[in-house]
């Protein structure tokens, strides 16, 4: 599979780019969250660094190792760009985010797998983003207790 370039990974994630940056934010900040399914949101959420993500996904094996593929890329997220950056910017490290991002790709996956049985695409767009919040918030929380029980 030939890498795509950010403009075509931009158009892939439904990022219209001739509507300017009113119509690229509302889509970013708003839409986001109201995608149909928990992996539906990461897929549009945070596009500049999705794009380097789907690179290292496609590098992993991509579809072939989807599993394996995924759990890395959320759990390098969590500790390249989230655990490194507060370790950098403020001289605390935990494993919050590798753990709490580790989670969000168990869960990114699960909702892939049970998108017809839930049939979301069905569901009023706020349903779709509390379900979206709450699963974000819930990987957040789970991964602060497990950083805890396992760090201490």
């Amino acid at each position: 599979m030939v890498t795509p370039t950010l403009e075509q990974y931009l158009v892939r994630r439904g990022y219209d780019l001739n509507r300017g940056t009113g119509r690229f934010l509302k889509r970013l900040f708003l839409e986001s969250w109201q995608q149909a399914g928990f992996h539906r949101f990461w897929r549009v959420w945070n596009p500049l660094y999705g794009f380097f993500l789907y690179r290292l996904y496609l590098l992993l094996g991509g579809n072939r190792n989807r599993v394996v593929a995924t759990l890395v890329v959320f759990a390098s997220c969590g500790f390249f760009l989230h655990d490194l950056v507060s370790l950098l910017l403020f001289g605390v490290f935990s494993f919050v985010c590798t753990l709490g991002f580790f989670l969000y790709g168990v869960l990114s996956l699960a909702s892939a797998r049970l998108q017809v049985l839930l049939r979301q695409k069905r569901w009023p767009p706020l349903a779709n983003a509390a379900v979206n919040v709450g699963l974000v918030v819930a990987g957040l929380w789970a991964g602060v207790r497990l950083n805890a029980l396992l760090f201490g």
